[in-house]
């Protein structure tokens, strides 16, 4: 696969992303808005780094969080609907729809280079074989012996956001580490991690054109804060094209 270093426009998107091989590999997409950010999961970035996967931090998230909502049985699922509202995990956030990398890695930070990531993951949890995120440890020691550098699962549709997002999560056991590169024994790839950065002038460009696909605010977050800075985004359109006008 010929990938290039940076996109400068969603042209150079568009061209990448239709040369992904998906017919050979299961390959995740995700948008970081700040290309120099670290691509490791938020339960190992310093400020809330408290040792291990922090599960037990997600143990403390749960046991409040059935005040607000229903939560499903299943833990995993439970694990998924803290992560998509912002609690801090060993979990990353991935996308099957290349689109929705693209606009995560536009939608924020105007005047800094964007990077979307993809990665085809070694191995797909069965959850209900491995019945929850706190037997993960077990499930490595016990027939995962060659642990790639990433597992992944995919969430029933529990969430609307996780509907429209597409989402799919990747699982890191050392929540401390960067995710990196293994090498897949194919001539053609060579490896699992690649990342392609959107130079900051390219962001707006991006943004207008995903919005004439759908790929917005409003569809991605569908509730009243999605909708609100979808609004917001028409407003500013028309504030330049009154500009444009005089």
């Amino acid at each position: 696969m010929n990938i290039p270093n940076t996109a400068n426009s969603f042209e150079e998107l568009h061209e990448f992303f239709n040369g992904v091989p998906s017919q050979k590999y299961i390959w995740l997409y995700r948008g970081q808005a700040n290309a120099s950010w670290k691509l490791k999961p938020k339960i190992g970035r310093d400020e809330y780094n408290v040792g291990g996967t922090g599960l037990d931090r997600f143990r403390a998230w749960k046991s409040k969080a059935v005040a607000h909502i229903n939560l499903p049985n299943n833990e995993w699922e439970q694990l998924a609907i803290a992560q998509h509202y912002g609690l801090s995990t060993f979990l990353l956030d991935w996308s099957e729809n290349p689109l929705v990398a693209a606009f995560f890695a536009c939608h924020e930070c105007p005047d800094q280079d964007g990077v979307v990531y993809i990665h085809a993951p070694g191995k797909i949890i069965d959850y209900n074989i491995i019945k929850s995120p706190f037997y993960i440890d077990d499930a490595l020691r016990d027939g995962f012996n060659d642990f790639p550098p990433s597992l992944a699962f995919y969430p029933n549709a529990i969430d609307k956001r996780i509907i429209n997002q597409k989402g799919v999560f990747t699982i890191h056991s050392t929540p401390q580490e960067e995710l990196k590169s293994y090498e897949i024994f194919d001539p053609n790839l060579k490896d699992n991690l690649y990342a392609l950065r959107i130079k900051s002038e390219a962001k707006k460009d991006v943004l207008d054109k995903l919005h004439i696909y759908g790929i917005d605010n409003h569809f991605l977050f569908p509730d009243l804060g999605g909708l609100s800075e979808f609004i917001n985004y028409e407003t500013r359109g028309i504030i330049e094209g009154r500009k444009r006008v005089k």
